[in-house]
């Protein structure tokens, strides 16, 4: 014979479903105590009806919306806030797995160190600069324009300064210079041309 499930108990179920009445009666009494004039105002409570209102305000507040349509005005602030955050998260969880994804590759090559970012830093706001502020196809060519010149610079000014200079010299000041050219070149276009070689176009 099989066993009676005790789901079965018709005095179980609803001494479970006073236990659950009792404690809705429960929230919604200390909801009711805790919105009281003596800690916060009736005016405050009417206005922020939703967080500090007695129940009854909270479904005055409700109907009334309704009625005017309201409803769907705060409906839609919500959804607009809701795609909001998950694109903001979105986009910040993408950029910290890209920057861990560079951290990963740079590792095997250079030293890890806390301030290992602050070189990669000052030539991303150089290629913002050169490349126009806002502008991805600005980015795109000043980030190509920048890594020749700081590479070809690399290669050739050490040679070049060996005719002048001596070898251990020019190997150490050919690097240097060729760093250099980077803000030189930033320099010339915000003289020439304040808004980036490639701005971005309005309208």
């Amino acid at each position: 014979m099989r066993k009676a499930s005790t789901t079965d108990d018709p005095w179980r179920r609803a001494r479970l479903a006073l236990y659950q009445a009792l404690l809705l009666g429960t929230i919604f009494a200390v909801w009711y105590l805790m919105t009281e004039p003596v800690l916060v105002s009736e005016e405050f409570a009417r206005n922020t009806a939703f967080f500090f209102g007695k129940p009854v305000l909270v479904l005055q507040r409700t109907i009334e919306w309704f009625v005017s349509g309201k409803i769907y005005e705060h409906l839609l602030i919500t959804l607009v806030e809701t795609l909001l955050a998950f694109a903001i998260g979105t986009l910040f969880g993408l950029g910290a797995g890209l920057a861990g994804l560079a951290g990963l590759m740079v590792g095997p090559i250079a030293s890890i160190e806390s301030g290992m970012g602050d070189r990669i830093l000052i030539l991303t706001l150089v290629v913002i600069v050169v490349g126009g502020i806002g502008s991805i196809r600005g980015a795109f060519y000043a980030a190509l324009m920048i890594g020749v010149i700081d590479t070809v610079g690399r290669i050739f000014l050490p040679t070049l300064l060996r005719a002048i200079a001596t070898r251990s010299v020019a190997d150490a000041a050919g690097p240097a210079l060729a760093s250099m050219l980077i803000y030189l070149l930033m320099a010339i276009v915000l003289a020439a041309r304040p808004q980036g070689l490639f701005p971005v176009r309005h309208g």
